[in-house]
């Protein structure tokens, strides 16, 4: 994943999405790891550590799909883009991610089953 792209790690539950970035961003504290991780089939420098921010930290449950994308973007795009510019990147990258049929599903959160 190049510079400014994004990568969408998805799966059900218990399927190990956590579990591979907990060990790829060196935060795993428990059980056994073995084998090697390559960087374009080197192992990678020992300062090379991606990071992530968890879900409970970053989605809030109530929000819907469309509307946790449009509050991450109102965060991240210059203002100047306004809410029509921002609801077109929205609406294209749930179109790329295939979640076109999941924007008004709640997010859902530890205590309230949605998306996750």
């Amino acid at each position: 994943v190049k510079s400014s792209q994004m990568l969408a790690i998805m799966g059900p539950s218990g399927s190990g999405k956590t579990s591979l970035l907990d060990i790829l961003g060196n935060r795993s504290g428990s059980g056994k790891i073995a084998g090697s991780i390559l960087i374009d089939g080197a192992p990678r420098a020992s300062s090379y550590y991606p990071a992530y921010v968890a879900q409970e930290d970053s989605l809030l449950g109530a929000f819907t799909t469309k509307e946790t994308l449009m509050y991450a973007a109102a965060l991240v795009l210059d203002y100047k883009i306004g809410y029509e510019g921002r609801l077109e990147k929205v609406n294209g990258i749930m179109s790329d991610l295939g979640l076109t049929n999941c924007a008004d599903t709640i997010v859902g959160d530890l205590l309230f089953k949605g998306l996750s």
